[in-house]
């Protein structure tokens, strides 16, 4: 039941008579124990299948046992590596907050975000871990690669002294809005 939802993640949207579709999903799988995060920016590149007009995003802390707090969560449109094109740049937020705390065993959905999604394209989701975590929630085959770096940049055009990784860390799913469909 729970890969029904995710795969077919349509909702009626708050504020507009237009479904939610899933562009972008993966599956969230238990922890990677020697992932940590803290203090640093992680940005995740998706790629669309389906485009839109609006977006919003799905954090996962199904597997944590402490509150994950998220910071300064963007949105927008991958160059390449980890450069992002600066015009598309969006912040994201949840409860018209810049930042979200998800408790353990739960999700979080984005507000709607105006930014025009591409069909087949790439998108990074940028956010910023002010407190120390565990990668207690991740997918780790991601075939992407994604970038962590020191401080707060989720909204920097590209990041530098970067690591990178394979897999995915909390982000879970990406849903668009298109008045054509």
């Amino acid at each position: 039941m729970v890969l029904f939802w995710f795969f077919s993640s349509s909702a009626m949207a708050q504020n507009h008579r237009l479904l939610w579709t899933g562009t972008w999903a993966v599956s969230p799988m238990r922890g990677n124990p020697g992932m940590r995060f803290d203090k640093q920016t992680l940005r995740q590149i998706v790629h669309t299948s389906v485009g839109g007009h609006m977006a919003r995003i799905h954090i996962s802390n199904l597997f944590g046992s402490q509150p994950l707090t998220i910071d300064d969560v963007h949105i927008a449109l991958r160059i390449t590596g980890s450069s992002t094109v600066p015009a598309t740049d969006r912040k994201v937020q949840f409860g018209g907050l810049p930042s979200v705390i998800v408790q353990p065993g739960t999700t979080a959905v984005s507000d709607p975000i105006e930014f025009q999604v591409p069909r087949l394209a790439d998108v990074a989701i940028s956010f910023y871990f002010p407190k120390a975590t565990t990668a207690s929630t991740y997918h780790g085959s991601g075939f992407q690669t994604s970038y962590i770096a020191d401080g707060d940049v989720s909204g920097d055009i590209s990041l530098s002294g970067v690591k990178t990784t394979r897999s995915y860390y909390y982000l879970i799913n990406l849903d668009v809005q298109d008045q054509a469909a």
